[in-house]
């Protein structure tokens, strides 16, 4: 659908506003203590997260490397891999110093704006597709072609209530193949995808709520993501459809 592609292309750029504006609110405030939330320098790599020595406000500090800037002096141990471009400062036996020359997080964000509409097919799209050209090309013109030739026959016989040829032949025939044919697919797989996402975000948050207030809560939420107001990527990165992958997948 068209509202979907456009909010599909709107979506990653309103985020990125959002995130730019957070991040000037909180330097329009006054600088936090942020010594108690570094990792430990001797924390253990993981594939979750990269994490990088760096000296920040005169502290060798143990920081995510989407947190890198331009301009700050990392330590790069021996052996491992360098997480953006640099320039060497010092040469010593231990960890080297370097400069970073490259934020690596605008890579990341220039390329999420560029590849946001080239993500693949989710396998909940592939079914979806499937169900779709099952129904177009096969259920629907099967069952007019078997109502055409049973209301004929009906006309030819003469049975009561088969009515003028006209209805015999045209109506009732489009009548009994319209329910098949996907006319409202679009909008009712939007609809159920909106409903399944939203879902999905309320398992997110441990709130104790009543029935009234979640079926209420979660209105709300619908409504959000219809108008591309929601925080997270629904249509660009859905949760429903990557969980979903998962599971079958599995």
């Amino acid at each position: 659908m068209a509202a979907q592609q456009r909010l599909r292309g709107e979506e990653i750029p309103r985020r990125i506003q959002t995130i730019i504006l957070t991040i000037e609110e909180l330097l329009s405030q006054p600088v936090p203590d942020w010594s108690q939330g570094y990792c430990n320098l001797l924390t253990p790599p993981s594939q979750a997260v990269s994490l990088q020595w760096v000296y920040r406000d005169g502290q060798l500090v143990n920081l995510p490397v989407s947190l890198l800037v331009e301009g700050d002096i990392i330590a790069l141990r021996p052996g491992l891999p360098a997480p953006t471009e640099l320039r060497g400062i010092q040469r010593l036996l231990q960890p080297q110093l370097f400069r970073v020359t490259k934020t690596p997080t605008l890579e990341t964000v220039t390329r999420c704006l560029e590849d946001a509409q080239k993500r693949p097919v989710s396998v909940l799209d592939n079914e979806r597709f499937a169900v779709q050209t099952l129904l177009e090309r096969g259920l629907a013109p099967l069952t007019l072609m078997l109502l055409l030739l049973l209301n004929l026959l009906r006309f030819l016989l003469g049975s009561p209530g088969v009515g003028p040829w006209p209805v015999a032949l045209l109506q009732t025939p489009v009548n009994g193949t319209l329910p098949l044919l996907p006319l409202t697919f679009p909008l009712l797989w939007l609809l159920v995808n909106v409903y399944g996402e939203v879902r999905v975000l309320n398992q997110l948050v441990h709130t104790q709520q009543d029935w009234w207030e979640m079926m209420r809560e979660t209105g709300r939420k619908c409504v959000c993501v219809l108008r591309g107001r929601h925080a997270a990527l629904c249509f660009t990165s859905s949760l429903l459809h990557s969980l979903g992958s998962v599971t079958v997948s599995v």
